[in-house]
This record gives C-alpha cells, sequence and structure tokens, in this order.
C-alpha cells in the first residue's frame, strides 16, 4: 500500500509540475519568446499587490498539499485519534482529504479570477477614456495651428502671416511700452493705480519680489492698448477696462497721445515731433482740444501759414502742423488692436493647458509631457507674446489670479510654458525671470 501511495505523490506532484510549466509555455512563452516571457512574467508578478501575491501562494500551497495528504494522512499516525488508515475505501478517503483543499484553493483561484477580469475591465475603461482625451487634446491643437496659418498683419509696409504675425505685435507692445515711457517718469505709482488694483499687484509682488511694479503696470497699460485697439471705435472698451485699474485722468493723457499715431510710415516724421511733447506734466488732452480749437480759427492759421512761408515757424507752431496733418491722415491707427486675431488664439490656447491640468486620470508626470507637446508648437515670438499676455491684467488667469493660493494653478510656472524663451532680458529692460522664478530656463 504504502508503495502505490508513494508513486501516486510522485505521479501527482510531476503532474501539477508539468501543468504549470506547460500553462506558462502555452500562454507566456510561445506568444513571446522565451526571455520576453520570464521578463514579462516578472514585471507582471511586481504589479500584484502584497494580497493578491498573498493569495497565489496560499492557493498553489492548497493544492500541493491536496495532493501531498492522503498520502500523509493514510500513513501510520503517531497519535491513534488522528490515524485515517481504517477510515474507509481508499477512494473515500482520496476525495474526503483532498477535496476541501482543492475546493478551498478553487475558490481563492476563482476570487483571483474574478478580480483580474475587473482589473482588465478597469483598464479597458482607463483606455477609453485616455483615447477621450486625447482626442479632444488632439483637436484642440488642431485648432491652434489653424488659428496661428489663418492670421495676417500689415505693419509699416511690412506685410506678414502665420507665425510672422507675431513679431509684429510683439514689436507693436515695445513701441507702444517705449512710447509711454515719459509718462512714467517721477511718478508715484498711488497716484495713478486705484486702491483696489494697487493691493493685488502689492500681493504679487510679495511672491514676487523682484517684480519692478512700476514695468509690470507699464506693461499691463502697454499690452492692454495693442490687444484692445486705441481707434476712435476701440476707445469705449479700452478706456473702460483700463479706468477699472487706473485714474480717469492718467489714461485719459495716454490715450490722446498715442490715438495721434498713424499707421502709414509717411508721417512718422510728424509723430515724432509730437513725441517730443511727451511727458508727465503734460495734458494731452488740453493740447489736443486746443489744437483743434486752433485748426477752426482762420486768423491763427493764417499767422501759421505767412510764418511757415517766412521760415519763421516756432516750435509751439511745428508741433501743431504735425498735429494737424496727424489730424488729416489719421483715419487708421497704428494701434489698430488685435483682439479679432488674438482672443481666440489665447483662450484655445488656455483651454488646452486647463484640459491637461484638470485631468484627474493624468499623472503629474503624463501632464508635464503632454505640456511639452504643446510647448513644441510655440514660436519664440509666441513665447513672448504669451508673456506679455501673462503679466497683463488681461492674462492674469495664467497664473498671477492665484500667486497667493498654492501653485497647482499657475500654469506658467507649473508647465514650464516659458522654459525655452531665448532672450530673458528683453531690451535689458524688462527681466523674464523676475516675473516667473520657478521656471528652469534653458538660456539662462
Amino acid at each position: 500500500m504504502g508503495g502505490i501511495w508513494g508513486v501516486y505523490a510522485l505521479f501527482v506532484t510531476t503532474l501539477f509540475i508539468v501543468a504549470v510549466l506547460f500553462s506558462f509555455y502555452l500562454f507566456i512563452v510561445k506568444p513571446n519568446g522565451v526571455k520576453k516571457a520570464i521578463s514579462l512574467s516578472k514585471d507582471k508578478y511586481t504589479e500584484f499587490s502584497p494580497t493578491i501575491k498573498f493569495l497565489i501562494w496560499v492557493a498553489l500551497l492548497l493544492i500541493l498539499i491536496g495532493f501531498w495528504m492522503p498520502f500523509l494522512f493514510t500513513r501510520k499516525a503517531l497519535i491513534a485519534d488522528f490515524d485515517f488508515t481504517s477510515t474507509g475505501a481508499i477512494g473515500d478517503t482520496f476525495g474526503g482529504i483532498l477535496n476541501p483543499f482543492v475546493a478551498l484553493a478553487a475558490v481563492i483561484v476563482t476570487g483571483l479570477a474574478f478580480y483580474m477580469q475587473y482589473q482588465a475591465n478597469q483598464q479597458i475603461q482607463d483606455q477609453f477614456k485616455v483615447q477621450q482625451f486625447e482626442s479632444q487634446f488632439y483637436k484642440l491643437l488642431d485648432f491652434h495651428r489653424e488659428n496661428v496659418k489663418e492670421m495676417s498683419f500689415s505693419l509699416y509696409g511690412e506685410d506678414a502671416d502665420g507665425r510672422k504675425v507675431f513679431k509684429l505685435i510683439v514689436q507693436q507692445i515695445e513701441t507702444a511700452y517705449g512710447e509711454i515711457s515719459p509718462f512714467f517718469e517721477n511718478l508715484n505709482l498711488d497716484g495713478i493705480v486705484k486702491n483696489d488694483f494697487l493691493a493685488s499687484i502689492k500681493s504679487i509682488k510679495a511672491k514676487r519680489q523682484e517684480i519692478d511694479l512700476a514695468k509690470l503696470i507699464q506693461l499691463d497699460i502697454a499690452y492692454t492698448i495693442v490687444f484692445l485697439g486705441i481707434s476712435v471705435r476701440d476707445q469705449y472698451p479700452l478706456t473702460r477696462f483700463l479706468i477699472k485699474k487706473y485714474e480717469k485722468s492718467f489714461i485719459r493723457n495716454i490715450y490722446y497721445f498715442l490715438i495721434l499715431k498713424p499707421s502709414d510710415i509717411k508721417f512718422r516724421k510728424e509723430w515724432n515731433t509730437i513725441r517730443q511733447t511727451a511727458a508727465p506734466g503734460v495734458d494731452f488732452k488740453s493740447l489736443r482740444d486746443k489744437w483743434m480749437e486752433n485748426l477752426d480759427d482762420e486768423a491763427v492759421m493764417d499767422q501759421l501759414y505767412q510764418d511757415i512761408e517766412y521760415n519763421e515757424t516756432k516750435d509751439y507752431e511745428i508741433k501743431e502742423i504735425a498735429f494737424q496733418t496727424l489730424i488729416k491722415n489719421n483715419s487708421i491707427k497704428f494701434y489698430g488692436g488685435h483682439q479679432f486675431r488674438l482672443g481666440h488664439y489665447f483662450r484655445n490656447l488656455f483651454q488646452i493647458y486647463k484640459l491637461i491640468d484638470r485631468t484627474s486620470f493624468l499623472t503629474d508626470i503624463e501632464k508635464f509631457n503632454y505640456s511639452k507637446v504643446i510647448r513644441s508648437q510655440l514660436s519664440s515670438y509666441e513665447l513672448y507674446l504669451l508673456f506679455f499676455n501673462s503679466i497683463s491684467s488681461l492674462g492674469y488667469e495664467w497664473e498671477f489670479a492665484y500667486i497667493d493660493e498654492q501653485k497647482q494653478n499657475c500654469l506658467i510656472s507649473k508647465y514650464q510654458i516659458l522654459k525655452n524663451v531665448p532672450d530673458l532680458h528683453i531690451y535689458n529692460i524688462i527681466d523674464i525671470p523676475s516675473f516667473f522664478p520657478d521656471i528652469d530656463y534653458d538660456f539662462r
């Protein structure tokens, strides 16, 4: 009898090992090859939680114990109460001892199978979510490319299409910044910035101590003028927006100064003459009204033309002549505005980043990798324009609106959007890292 049980134990053990090895070969080795199969098995096993690993080993152990128990329990027992050699027919002994172990192992394996199926379903759902996200992401990216492709603009006789438009717009912003500089000389910010907005920018200064508030305000006004436009049609939305933040007399002075600048390069000389008048103490609204009255006064104009004829024109008369020329040839303004070009461009770009940021099933690394895809689409001048937009009150949602909170909503710094800006010190005046110090710039 003992010989039979020995052969049985050896047989079932060998059969078990052969079954495991055959299953491994059939389902893993054959489709993938030996090396890859071993690698996949290790990778898959490491993905299991400690509980799953424990249950797998328990199930395997129960199966092995189940096969060996008939052999062990039918041996002569050391304790009489545990003697199973005379419990009945050998088949009853085999079944009665083996079945509980096999049944318990089957319950564990069945549970694991259901759990594996649940995980597989979860993976399918996750893959579907990723597909939905990527479909929306790349559709918005296509919209971005189309927005850029459809752009066109002309400045001082230079025509531009597509990405070249951004260069001209950036030049306009830098020009506006320079042309309004005289109004900021020796100026007390408390006298031109309203209290609520002053408190807001001071809170930004508290977090980014390297920021020059005077330059921040000057950039805000310059960008807003270039974006919204300064034509007669755009006068109301522009002044209404700026007067919420700045004193009316200060904005009015800048407005009546810049509205004289025409888009035609032929009148650059006259504009430069008027530019020389710009100063903190000059009231351009009153000066403009005076010049307009003189245009309607025949005696004044006769004297002016007489002085021109005899080459006796005075300095103020030269400015009046320049003003008259600009008024007559100023139907199209230099700062005509770009809201219709840039409005949907920035809204779409912002929505792409918000889509990435609010997608909860993406890891931080995955979000950053998707953001790099967008960054790769932005030219240098687009990055400059995004910088100007993000530090202006029109674009605070990019970062400055959340600067007092956790940095999770500060998109510019969080996704290193300005990382590839080539010139960090625009005209050695505007220091980009002082506004966004947490970015690891490539050209720092």
